[in-house]
Protein backbone atom coordinates (compact mmCIF):
# COMPACT_ATOMS: atom_id res chain seq x y z
CA UNK A 1 0.00 0.00 0.00
CA UNK A 2 1.48 3.35 -1.08
CA UNK A 3 2.11 6.14 1.45
CA UNK A 4 -0.26 8.39 -0.54
CA UNK A 5 -3.10 5.89 -0.26
CA UNK A 6 -2.43 5.38 3.46
CA UNK A 7 -2.61 9.13 4.05
CA UNK A 8 -5.79 9.41 1.97
CA UNK A 9 -7.43 6.54 3.85
CA UNK A 10 -6.44 8.05 7.19
CA UNK A 11 -7.88 11.44 6.23
CA UNK A 12 -11.15 9.88 5.06
CA UNK A 13 -11.42 7.83 8.25
CA UNK A 14 -10.67 10.80 10.50
CA UNK A 15 -13.09 12.97 8.53
CA UNK A 16 -15.87 10.38 8.79
CA UNK A 17 -15.35 9.96 12.53
CA UNK A 18 -15.29 13.74 13.00
CA UNK A 19 -18.53 14.06 11.02
CA UNK A 20 -20.27 11.42 13.13
CA UNK A 21 -19.06 12.95 16.39
CA UNK A 22 -20.04 16.42 15.19
CA UNK A 23 -23.55 15.27 14.34
CA UNK A 24 -23.78 13.52 17.68
CA UNK A 25 -22.83 16.74 19.47
CA UNK A 26 -25.37 18.76 17.46
CA UNK A 27 -28.18 16.31 18.12
CA UNK A 28 -27.42 15.59 21.76
CA UNK A 29 -27.13 19.26 22.72
CA UNK A 30 -29.97 20.37 20.48
CA UNK A 31 -32.41 17.67 21.55
CA UNK A 32 -31.77 18.55 25.16
CA UNK A 33 -33.56 21.82 24.48
CA UNK A 34 -36.27 20.43 22.21
CA UNK A 35 -38.98 20.39 24.86
CA UNK A 36 -38.19 24.04 25.67
CA UNK A 37 -38.52 24.86 21.98
CA UNK A 38 -41.98 23.29 21.75
CA UNK A 39 -43.27 24.73 24.98
CA UNK A 40 -41.78 28.17 24.30
CA UNK A 41 -43.59 28.18 20.96
CA UNK A 42 -46.89 27.28 22.55
CA UNK A 43 -47.50 26.95 26.27
CA UNK A 44 -50.69 24.97 25.60
CA UNK A 45 -48.59 21.97 24.52
CA UNK A 46 -48.49 19.90 27.66
CA UNK A 47 -48.87 16.35 28.82
CA UNK A 48 -52.49 15.33 29.34
CA UNK A 49 -54.12 12.63 31.41
CA UNK A 50 -57.89 12.19 31.40
CA UNK A 51 -59.63 9.51 33.48
CA UNK A 52 -63.27 8.61 32.84
CA UNK A 53 -65.34 6.22 34.94
CA UNK A 54 -68.56 6.52 32.95
CA UNK A 55 -69.62 3.62 30.67
CA UNK A 56 -67.77 3.21 27.37
CA UNK A 57 -68.01 0.63 24.59
CA UNK A 58 -64.83 -0.60 22.90
CA UNK A 59 -64.45 -2.61 19.70
CA UNK A 60 -61.22 -4.24 18.56
CA UNK A 61 -60.32 -3.53 14.91
CA UNK A 62 -57.75 -6.15 13.95
CA UNK A 63 -57.94 -6.48 10.16
CA UNK A 64 -56.97 -3.91 7.55
CA UNK A 65 -60.15 -4.19 5.51
CA UNK A 66 -62.32 -4.11 8.61
CA UNK A 67 -60.51 -1.12 10.07
CA UNK A 68 -60.89 0.85 6.84
CA UNK A 69 -64.56 -0.03 6.67
CA UNK A 70 -65.04 1.08 10.28
CA UNK A 71 -63.46 4.44 9.45
CA UNK A 72 -65.73 4.96 6.45
CA UNK A 73 -68.83 4.01 8.43
CA UNK A 74 -67.83 6.33 11.26
CA UNK A 75 -67.20 9.22 8.85
CA UNK A 76 -70.56 8.60 7.12
CA UNK A 77 -72.34 8.72 10.50
CA UNK A 78 -71.04 12.22 11.34
CA UNK A 79 -73.69 14.84 12.05
CA UNK A 80 -71.59 17.83 13.15
CA UNK A 81 -67.82 17.37 13.38
CA UNK A 82 -64.94 15.18 12.17
CA UNK A 83 -61.33 15.47 13.35
CA UNK A 84 -58.45 13.41 11.94
CA UNK A 85 -54.77 13.48 12.88
CA UNK A 86 -52.07 11.25 11.37
CA UNK A 87 -48.33 10.90 11.09
CA UNK A 88 -48.60 9.47 7.56
CA UNK A 89 -51.38 10.28 5.08
CA UNK A 90 -50.40 8.82 1.73
CA UNK A 91 -51.68 9.62 -1.77
CA UNK A 92 -52.82 6.12 -2.72
CA UNK A 93 -56.18 4.32 -2.96
CA UNK A 94 -56.61 4.20 0.84
CA UNK A 95 -55.88 7.92 1.17
CA UNK A 96 -58.09 8.86 -1.77
CA UNK A 97 -61.05 6.80 -0.51
CA UNK A 98 -60.91 8.43 2.92
CA UNK A 99 -60.44 11.95 1.55
CA UNK A 100 -63.41 11.53 -0.79
CA UNK A 101 -65.47 10.31 2.17
CA UNK A 102 -64.48 13.42 4.11
CA UNK A 103 -65.34 15.68 1.16
CA UNK A 104 -68.80 14.10 0.92
CA UNK A 105 -69.49 14.91 4.57
CA UNK A 106 -68.05 18.42 4.36
CA UNK A 107 -70.35 19.17 1.44
CA UNK A 108 -73.26 18.21 3.72
CA UNK A 109 -72.19 20.85 6.22
CA UNK A 110 -70.14 18.72 8.62
CA UNK A 111 -67.11 20.57 10.00
CA UNK A 112 -64.03 18.58 8.92
CA UNK A 113 -60.51 19.27 10.19
CA UNK A 114 -57.41 17.30 9.23
CA UNK A 115 -53.96 17.55 10.84
CA UNK A 116 -51.02 15.83 9.14
CA UNK A 117 -47.41 15.70 10.27
CA UNK A 118 -45.01 17.57 7.98
CA UNK A 119 -42.09 15.12 8.22
CA UNK A 120 -40.47 15.61 4.82
CA UNK A 121 -39.50 11.97 4.13
CA UNK A 122 -43.15 10.85 4.28
CA UNK A 123 -45.18 14.04 3.71
CA UNK A 124 -47.53 13.98 0.68
CA UNK A 125 -50.49 16.36 1.12
CA UNK A 126 -48.93 19.55 -0.27
CA UNK A 127 -50.47 23.05 -0.64
CA UNK A 128 -52.36 22.18 -3.83
CA UNK A 129 -54.24 19.50 -1.88
CA UNK A 130 -54.90 21.96 0.93
CA UNK A 131 -56.39 24.40 -1.59
CA UNK A 132 -58.55 21.70 -3.18
CA UNK A 133 -59.80 20.46 0.19
CA UNK A 134 -60.44 24.01 1.45
CA UNK A 135 -62.69 24.67 -1.53
CA UNK A 136 -64.69 21.63 -0.46
CA UNK A 137 -64.98 22.67 3.15
CA UNK A 138 -62.05 20.83 4.76
CA UNK A 139 -59.37 22.56 6.83
CA UNK A 140 -55.94 20.95 6.40
CA UNK A 141 -53.10 21.91 8.75
CA UNK A 142 -49.47 20.74 8.86
CA UNK A 143 -47.72 19.96 12.12
CA UNK A 144 -44.13 21.19 12.63
CA UNK A 145 -43.04 22.53 9.26
CA UNK A 146 -39.38 22.90 10.32
CA UNK A 147 -37.16 22.16 7.27
CA UNK A 148 -34.77 19.23 7.34
CA UNK A 149 -31.69 21.45 7.63
CA UNK A 150 -32.95 22.39 11.10
CA UNK A 151 -31.70 19.04 12.29
CA UNK A 152 -32.92 19.29 15.85
CA UNK A 153 -36.36 20.88 15.68
CA UNK A 154 -37.24 18.69 12.67
CA UNK A 155 -36.96 15.61 14.92
CA UNK A 156 -40.16 16.35 16.82
CA UNK A 157 -43.16 14.82 15.06
CA UNK A 158 -46.78 14.16 15.92
CA UNK A 159 -46.99 10.38 15.78
CA UNK A 160 -50.60 10.45 16.96
CA UNK A 161 -53.30 8.68 14.94
CA UNK A 162 -56.94 9.46 15.60
CA UNK A 163 -60.37 9.93 14.07
CA UNK A 164 -63.06 11.59 16.21
CA UNK A 165 -66.69 12.04 15.17
CA UNK A 166 -69.25 14.24 16.95
CA UNK A 167 -67.31 14.14 20.25
CA UNK A 168 -68.89 10.72 20.75
CA UNK A 169 -66.77 8.09 18.98
CA UNK A 170 -63.06 7.79 18.29
CA UNK A 171 -60.82 5.35 16.43
CA UNK A 172 -57.22 5.31 17.58
CA UNK A 173 -54.33 2.89 17.45
CA UNK A 174 -51.42 1.98 15.23
CA UNK A 175 -52.69 2.61 11.71
CA UNK A 176 -51.62 5.53 9.57
CA UNK A 177 -53.46 6.27 6.32
CA UNK A 178 -51.74 4.32 3.53
CA UNK A 179 -52.41 1.11 1.60
CA UNK A 180 -49.96 -0.94 3.68
CA UNK A 181 -52.04 -0.34 6.83
CA UNK A 182 -55.19 -1.70 5.17
CA UNK A 183 -53.86 -4.89 3.54
CA UNK A 184 -53.77 -3.23 0.12
CA UNK A 185 -50.08 -2.77 -0.77
CA UNK A 186 -48.66 -5.10 -3.46
CA UNK A 187 -45.22 -5.25 -1.77
CA UNK A 188 -45.40 -4.91 2.01
CA UNK A 189 -48.25 -4.79 4.54
CA UNK A 190 -48.70 -4.45 8.29
CA UNK A 191 -50.77 -6.44 10.73
CA UNK A 192 -51.99 -3.76 13.09
CA UNK A 193 -54.58 -2.97 15.74
CA UNK A 194 -57.01 -0.12 16.42
CA UNK A 195 -59.91 0.35 18.80
CA UNK A 196 -63.25 2.06 18.18
CA UNK A 197 -64.33 3.70 21.43
CA UNK A 198 -67.78 5.12 22.10
CA UNK A 199 -68.17 7.36 25.12
CA UNK A 200 -67.08 10.50 26.95
CA UNK A 201 -63.35 9.95 26.37
CA UNK A 202 -63.88 10.84 22.69
CA UNK A 203 -64.37 14.48 23.69
CA UNK A 204 -61.08 14.44 25.61
CA UNK A 205 -59.32 13.12 22.51
CA UNK A 206 -60.92 15.86 20.41
CA UNK A 207 -59.83 18.52 22.91
CA UNK A 208 -56.25 17.27 22.63
CA UNK A 209 -56.62 17.49 18.84
CA UNK A 210 -57.67 21.14 19.20
CA UNK A 211 -54.44 21.87 21.09
CA UNK A 212 -52.30 20.51 18.27
CA UNK A 213 -54.47 21.89 15.45
CA UNK A 214 -54.26 25.40 16.89
CA UNK A 215 -50.67 25.18 18.13
CA UNK A 216 -48.05 27.73 17.10
CA UNK A 217 -46.11 24.76 15.69
CA UNK A 218 -48.97 24.11 13.24
CA UNK A 219 -49.39 25.93 9.93
CA UNK A 220 -52.31 26.16 7.57
CA UNK A 221 -51.87 24.02 4.47
CA UNK A 222 -52.67 27.03 2.30
CA UNK A 223 -49.76 29.14 3.47
CA UNK A 224 -47.95 28.44 0.19
CA UNK A 225 -49.41 29.04 -3.25
CA UNK A 226 -50.15 26.25 -5.72
CA UNK A 227 -49.91 26.63 -9.50
CA UNK A 228 -52.89 25.94 -11.77
CA UNK A 229 -51.08 22.89 -13.16
CA UNK A 230 -50.57 21.50 -9.65
CA UNK A 231 -54.20 22.16 -8.78
CA UNK A 232 -55.46 20.37 -11.91
CA UNK A 233 -53.25 17.38 -11.14
CA UNK A 234 -54.73 17.25 -7.64
CA UNK A 235 -58.26 17.36 -9.04
CA UNK A 236 -57.42 14.33 -11.20
CA UNK A 237 -56.09 12.50 -8.16
CA UNK A 238 -59.56 12.48 -6.61
CA UNK A 239 -61.07 10.56 -9.53
CA UNK A 240 -61.90 6.93 -8.71
CA UNK A 241 -59.51 4.26 -9.96
CA UNK A 242 -59.70 0.52 -10.46
CA UNK A 243 -57.55 0.08 -7.33
CA UNK A 244 -60.10 2.07 -5.31
CA UNK A 245 -62.96 -0.07 -6.54
CA UNK A 246 -61.05 -3.24 -5.72
CA UNK A 247 -60.28 -2.08 -2.19
CA UNK A 248 -63.88 -0.96 -1.63
CA UNK A 249 -65.16 -4.31 -2.89
CA UNK A 250 -62.84 -6.15 -0.54
CA UNK A 251 -63.97 -3.99 2.37
CA UNK A 252 -67.61 -4.77 1.60
CA UNK A 253 -66.83 -8.38 2.44
CA UNK A 254 -65.27 -7.41 5.78
CA UNK A 255 -67.34 -7.59 8.92
CA UNK A 256 -69.20 -4.38 9.65
CA UNK A 257 -68.03 -2.37 12.65
CA UNK A 258 -71.52 -2.46 14.18
CA UNK A 259 -71.43 -6.26 14.06
CA UNK A 260 -68.17 -6.47 15.99
CA UNK A 261 -68.35 -7.33 19.66
CA UNK A 262 -68.53 -4.33 21.95
CA UNK A 263 -66.77 -4.58 25.30
CA UNK A 264 -68.03 -2.34 28.12
CA UNK A 265 -65.32 -0.44 29.98
CA UNK A 266 -66.05 1.85 32.92
CA UNK A 267 -62.46 2.79 33.72
CA UNK A 268 -60.83 4.48 30.71
CA UNK A 269 -57.65 6.58 30.69
CA UNK A 270 -56.45 8.77 27.82
CA UNK A 271 -52.85 10.02 27.81
CA UNK A 272 -50.88 12.17 25.39
CA UNK A 273 -47.47 13.90 25.45
CA UNK A 274 -45.50 16.62 23.64
CA UNK A 275 -41.71 16.18 23.27
CA UNK A 276 -39.23 16.02 26.13
CA UNK A 277 -35.70 14.70 26.53
CA UNK A 278 -36.60 12.99 29.80
CA UNK A 279 -38.70 9.83 29.95
CA UNK A 280 -39.57 10.63 33.55
CA UNK A 281 -41.23 13.91 32.53
CA UNK A 282 -43.67 12.21 30.15
CA UNK A 283 -47.12 11.31 31.42
CA UNK A 284 -47.30 8.15 29.27
CA UNK A 285 -43.98 6.87 30.57
CA UNK A 286 -44.90 7.77 34.15
CA UNK A 287 -48.24 5.99 33.85
CA UNK A 288 -46.60 2.90 32.38
CA UNK A 289 -43.97 2.90 35.13
CA UNK A 290 -46.70 3.31 37.75
CA UNK A 291 -48.75 0.47 36.29
CA UNK A 292 -45.67 -1.74 36.20
CA UNK A 293 -45.46 -1.52 39.98
CA UNK A 294 -48.93 -3.09 40.28
CA UNK A 295 -48.37 -5.99 37.87
CA UNK A 296 -48.95 -9.24 39.71
CA UNK A 297 -48.07 -11.97 37.22
CA UNK A 298 -47.47 -11.13 33.56
CA UNK A 299 -47.45 -8.58 30.78
CA UNK A 300 -47.86 -9.23 27.04
CA UNK A 301 -46.47 -6.51 24.75
CA UNK A 302 -46.62 -5.89 21.01
CA UNK A 303 -44.38 -3.21 19.52
CA UNK A 304 -43.03 -3.07 15.96
CA UNK A 305 -39.82 -1.46 17.23
CA UNK A 306 -38.29 -2.55 20.52
CA UNK A 307 -35.33 -0.55 21.85
CA UNK A 308 -35.05 0.01 25.59
CA UNK A 309 -34.03 3.45 26.75
CA UNK A 310 -32.41 3.80 30.20
CA UNK A 311 -35.74 4.33 31.97
CA UNK A 312 -37.45 1.48 30.17
CA UNK A 313 -34.59 -0.90 30.88
CA UNK A 314 -34.83 -0.06 34.60
CA UNK A 315 -38.59 -0.68 34.66
CA UNK A 316 -38.26 -4.09 32.99
CA UNK A 317 -35.36 -5.13 35.23
CA UNK A 318 -37.45 -4.27 38.28
CA UNK A 319 -40.25 -6.44 36.90
CA UNK A 320 -37.81 -9.32 36.45
CA UNK A 321 -36.59 -8.93 40.04
CA UNK A 322 -40.20 -9.35 41.18
CA UNK A 323 -40.62 -12.48 39.05
CA UNK A 324 -43.04 -10.90 36.56
CA UNK A 325 -43.28 -12.74 33.22
CA UNK A 326 -42.48 -10.35 30.34
CA UNK A 327 -43.63 -11.44 26.87
CA UNK A 328 -42.73 -9.38 23.80
CA UNK A 329 -43.82 -9.82 20.17
CA UNK A 330 -41.93 -7.62 17.70
CA UNK A 331 -40.40 -7.58 14.22
CA UNK A 332 -37.11 -9.03 13.13
CA UNK A 333 -34.93 -7.72 10.31
CA UNK A 334 -37.01 -9.45 7.64
CA UNK A 335 -40.49 -8.49 8.85
CA UNK A 336 -39.61 -4.95 9.97
CA UNK A 337 -39.50 -1.80 7.86
CA UNK A 338 -36.41 -0.14 9.40
CA UNK A 339 -32.94 -1.74 9.28
CA UNK A 340 -31.46 0.78 11.75
CA UNK A 341 -34.05 -0.23 14.36
CA UNK A 342 -32.78 -3.81 14.29
CA UNK A 343 -29.25 -2.45 14.69
CA UNK A 344 -30.47 -0.80 17.88
CA UNK A 345 -32.29 -3.96 18.94
CA UNK A 346 -29.15 -6.05 18.52
CA UNK A 347 -27.23 -3.56 20.66
CA UNK A 348 -29.81 -3.90 23.47
CA UNK A 349 -29.98 -7.68 23.80
CA UNK A 350 -28.05 -7.46 27.07
CA UNK A 351 -30.82 -5.36 28.65
CA UNK A 352 -33.39 -7.92 27.55
CA UNK A 353 -31.37 -10.73 29.09
CA UNK A 354 -31.19 -8.90 32.40
CA UNK A 355 -34.97 -8.45 32.32
CA UNK A 356 -35.43 -12.23 31.75
CA UNK A 357 -37.72 -11.54 28.79
CA UNK A 358 -39.57 -13.89 26.47
CA UNK A 359 -39.19 -12.45 22.95
CA UNK A 360 -40.70 -13.65 19.68
CA UNK A 361 -40.46 -12.25 16.15
CA UNK A 362 -43.01 -12.13 13.37
CA UNK A 363 -41.25 -13.85 10.44
CA UNK A 364 -42.81 -11.76 7.65
CA UNK A 365 -45.67 -14.14 6.87
CA UNK A 366 -49.38 -13.25 6.71
CA UNK A 367 -51.49 -13.96 9.81
CA UNK A 368 -54.42 -16.30 9.34
CA UNK A 369 -57.65 -14.54 10.25
CA UNK A 370 -56.05 -11.08 10.26
CA UNK A 371 -54.01 -10.59 7.08
CA UNK A 372 -56.06 -10.08 3.93
CA UNK A 373 -55.39 -8.78 0.43
CA UNK A 374 -52.04 -9.58 -1.18
CA UNK A 375 -51.05 -12.56 0.97
CA UNK A 376 -47.90 -13.21 -1.04
CA UNK A 377 -46.37 -9.94 0.17
CA UNK A 378 -44.06 -9.45 3.16
CA UNK A 379 -45.89 -8.68 6.41
CA UNK A 380 -44.70 -6.84 9.50
CA UNK A 381 -46.23 -6.01 12.87
CA UNK A 382 -47.29 -2.41 13.54
CA UNK A 383 -49.45 -2.86 16.66
CA UNK A 384 -48.65 -0.87 19.77
CA UNK A 385 -50.59 -2.62 22.51
CA UNK A 386 -50.24 -4.54 25.76
CA UNK A 387 -52.24 -6.66 28.18
CA UNK A 388 -51.43 -6.67 31.89
CA UNK A 389 -52.48 -9.55 34.15
CA UNK A 390 -55.12 -10.56 31.60
CA UNK A 391 -57.42 -7.70 32.62
CA UNK A 392 -55.89 -4.31 31.66
CA UNK A 393 -55.59 -3.35 27.95
CA UNK A 394 -53.37 -0.64 26.49
CA UNK A 395 -53.63 0.50 22.85
CA UNK A 396 -52.10 3.53 21.17
CA UNK A 397 -49.27 4.94 19.08
CA UNK A 398 -46.50 4.49 21.64
CA UNK A 399 -43.63 2.23 20.54
CA UNK A 400 -41.14 0.80 23.01
CA UNK A 401 -38.27 2.94 21.77
CA UNK A 402 -36.49 6.21 22.65
CA UNK A 403 -38.23 8.17 19.88
CA UNK A 404 -41.68 7.51 21.33
CA UNK A 405 -40.43 8.11 24.86
CA UNK A 406 -38.76 11.44 24.11
CA UNK A 407 -39.17 12.94 20.65
CA UNK A 408 -42.64 12.26 19.28
CA UNK A 409 -46.04 13.37 20.44
CA UNK A 410 -47.85 10.12 21.24
CA UNK A 411 -51.16 8.96 22.67
CA UNK A 412 -52.30 5.95 24.68
CA UNK A 413 -55.70 4.58 25.70
CA UNK A 414 -56.02 2.28 28.72
CA UNK A 415 -59.05 0.18 29.60
CA UNK A 416 -58.67 -1.12 33.14
CA UNK A 417 -60.30 -4.18 34.68
CA UNK A 418 -61.90 -5.61 31.53
CA UNK A 419 -60.80 -9.28 31.32
CA UNK A 420 -63.12 -10.01 28.39
CA UNK A 421 -61.49 -7.36 26.19
CA UNK A 422 -58.08 -8.48 27.43
CA UNK A 423 -58.94 -12.04 26.41
CA UNK A 424 -59.89 -10.85 22.91
CA UNK A 425 -56.58 -8.99 22.51
CA UNK A 426 -54.63 -12.01 23.75
CA UNK A 427 -56.53 -14.27 21.33
CA UNK A 428 -55.56 -11.89 18.53
CA UNK A 429 -51.95 -12.01 19.71
CA UNK A 430 -52.00 -15.81 19.77
CA UNK A 431 -52.92 -15.85 16.08
CA UNK A 432 -49.78 -13.85 15.41
CA UNK A 433 -47.74 -16.19 17.58
CA UNK A 434 -48.61 -19.28 15.53
CA UNK A 435 -45.87 -18.67 12.97
CA UNK A 436 -43.58 -16.54 15.18
CA UNK A 437 -39.89 -17.25 15.68
CA UNK A 438 -38.69 -17.85 19.22
CA UNK A 439 -35.69 -15.66 20.07
CA UNK A 440 -35.44 -15.55 23.85
CA UNK A 441 -36.95 -17.35 26.81
CA UNK A 442 -36.46 -16.05 30.36
CA UNK A 443 -33.50 -13.99 29.19
CA UNK A 444 -31.73 -16.82 27.41
CA UNK A 445 -31.19 -16.52 23.65
CA UNK A 446 -32.40 -19.76 22.07
CA UNK A 447 -32.22 -18.80 18.40
CA UNK A 448 -29.80 -15.99 17.54
CA UNK A 449 -30.54 -16.35 13.81
CA UNK A 450 -34.15 -15.33 14.44
CA UNK A 451 -33.01 -11.68 14.58
CA UNK A 452 -32.39 -11.65 10.84
CA UNK A 453 -34.84 -14.37 9.77
CA UNK A 454 -35.08 -14.68 5.99
CA UNK A 455 -33.20 -11.45 5.27
CA UNK A 456 -30.57 -11.54 2.54
CA UNK A 457 -26.84 -11.05 3.16
CA UNK A 458 -26.88 -7.41 1.99
CA UNK A 459 -29.52 -6.41 4.52
CA UNK A 460 -27.72 -8.28 7.29
CA UNK A 461 -24.44 -6.54 6.40
CA UNK A 462 -26.10 -3.11 6.51
CA UNK A 463 -27.62 -3.89 9.91
CA UNK A 464 -24.23 -4.83 11.34
CA UNK A 465 -22.44 -1.85 9.78
CA UNK A 466 -25.01 0.47 11.36
CA UNK A 467 -24.70 -0.99 14.86
CA UNK A 468 -21.95 1.39 16.10
CA UNK A 469 -23.82 4.41 14.70
CA UNK A 470 -27.12 3.15 16.16
CA UNK A 471 -25.46 2.83 19.54
CA UNK A 472 -24.24 6.42 19.40
CA UNK A 473 -27.54 7.87 18.15
CA UNK A 474 -29.86 5.55 20.10
CA UNK A 475 -31.86 8.52 21.40
CA UNK A 476 -33.06 9.14 17.80
CA UNK A 477 -34.23 5.57 17.11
Amino acid sequence: MSSFFKKWLLRVTVGFVALILGLYLIFSLGLYGLSKLARASDHSLKSTKVVSTVPHLIQLLDTGYGSMRARLELIASAKATIEMEFFIFDLDPAGRILLNALIKQAEKGVQVRLLVDFSKPIFRLGPAYAKYLKQRGIELHYYNTAPLYRLVSAQHRTHRKLLVVDDDKVILGGRNIADEYFDADPRYNFVDSDVLVEGAIAKAVRESFDVYFESALTKSGERKSATDEEFQAVARFFEDTAADKKLLANMEQAERADNLKQYPCDDVVFLTDPPSMSEASQVIFRELAKMSETIEREVHIESPYFILGPGGADVFEQLAERGIEINVLTNNLHSGDAVYVMSGFANNVGDMKRAAMNIDFLPGLPIEGQSQGALETRWGNHSKRAVIDRKHVLVGTYNIDPRSANLNSELLLICRDQPELASAVLASRELRMVSSLVFMRKGKVLNKAAIVGDSGPKKILIMNILRPIASLFEFLL
